[in-house]
Formats: structure tokens, sequence, C-alpha cells
């Protein structure tokens, strides 16, 4: 029993995690767990860089300034409504993120709950087209209501998909996988944006010869259809 307990406490004390060959080929993450293979913990990047391009393109560069300038058409009151929904949502994650964080550390469970979330985000994401300039389509109410709730889903993800990292990716790699989804986010964003720019916005505005002559799809600019899509 002795020789035994010396034998295991030998193999913990030479074990290396950048080794994949000791501890029966057991790379562990950060959690302690056996981390995932190269397949799982690059579809986790892949996961934040197809989510990420909402966030830049409807929040920070098209849909929320068409929303405060044109839906409301009054800038000042759009970015006021915007700023309410905004802390609305805030304070309602702040109620609720330590127990979706608790959640998700014990019932190591997250998968469900980041789809959950990202469907409701994607439903939300295509009724975004129905809220149309001045009034029309959606009413105002309704349209605050679909981006109140693609902010809180789409904060959610965020908090069950991080914590998924821990327990997926080599703890030496760690770091490196992290700055991969977040620049997978940012390039796939700049990507669509200037699909939109190219596609949707600017043809018929600029001589330029790579545009198209009107946007593709029959996609109407006089109707902030670009803005919308």
């Amino acid at each position: 029993m002795a020789a035994a307990s010396t034998q295991d406490a030998d193999a913990m004390h030479h074990f290396d995690i950048r080794d994949p060959t000791s501890m029966n080929s057991k790379v562990l993450s950060l959690a302690g767990t056996p981390a995932a293979s190269p397949l799982g913990y690059f579809s986790w990047t892949f996961g934040q860089g197809a989510r990420d391009p909402y966030y830049i393109m409807v929040i920070i560069y098209v849909f929320y300034p068409y929303f405060s300038n044109t839906v409301v058409d009054d800038p000042v009151k759009g970015q006021a409504l915007i700023g309410y929904i905004t802390a609305a949502a805030g304070f309602v994650l702040a109620l609720t993120a330590p127990f979706l964080g608790a959640i998700a550390d014990k019932d190591g469970r997250r998968k469900p709950w980041v789809v959950g979330t990202v469907l409701v985000m994607t439903i939300g994401a295509f009724s975004l087209w129905f809220i149309e300039p001045k009034g029309q389509g959606l009413s105002l109410g309704m349209s605050l209501a679909i981006l109140f709730v693609i902010k809180i889903c789409f904060t959610i993800s965020e908090v069950f998909h991080n914590a998924m990292l821990p327990s997926i990716a080599p703890m030496n790699r760690i770091g490196v996988i992290s700055g991969l989804a977040f620049s997978l986010g940012n390039v796939g964003g700049l990507m669509l944006m200037l699909f939109v720019l190219v596609a949707f916005s600017l043809p018929g505005t600029q001589p330029w010869a790579f545009l198209p002559e009107v946007p593709l799809f029959g996609i109407d600019q006089a109707a902030h259809e670009h803005d919308r899509i």
C-alpha cells in the first residue's frame, strides 16, 4: 500500500499539463478537468465570433443610430430611450447575473442556456426588420421591448459562454483561445460591416467602380431597409 501511494505521488509530481503523454494523455483545463479537443475549444471561439457582430452592427454602428434618428425621429429622445432600456437591462442583469453564474458553475450544463438565449436573439434580430421609420411597422413600445429582450439575452449568453472556457481550454492556452475568440468577433463584425456598406448602403450614392449600380436583392434605401436588414 505504501509503495502504491509513493508511485501515485511520484506520478502526480512529474505530471505536466503541457505534456499530452502524461496522466494518461489527459491535458487539464483551468477547472482541473480534462480539456476539450482542439475542435471543441476552437468551436467555442467561433461561437463568440458569430455572436459579437450583432453587438457591433446593431448596438454600435447601424441599428441603434437608425432607431434614434429615424424611427423615433428625434436623436435626443431616441438616445434617451436607448439609455433607459440599457439601464433597465443592466438592472435586471445585476440582480440575476450572480444566480446565473452560480447555476453555470454548479449545474455545469451551459450549452442549453447559450442555445436558448441565442435562439431568442435570432428571433429578435429578425423582428428588427419590422421596425420601420417614423412609427411605421411595429409600435415604439414593441420596438423597445424587442431591443430590451435582445440585450438581456445577449448578456446572459455571454455569462454562460464565458463560463465554458475554464473547463474546455488547456490551462496553458486559455489566453490564446480567449484572444482568438475576441479577434474573430471583431473581424466578423468588420467584414459584415463592409458587406452591408458595399452591397446595400453605398450603391447609388457613390461613383466608385467596385460598387453595384443599385443595392443588391432589391433593398430600398429610401425605406431604410439597409439599416434594418
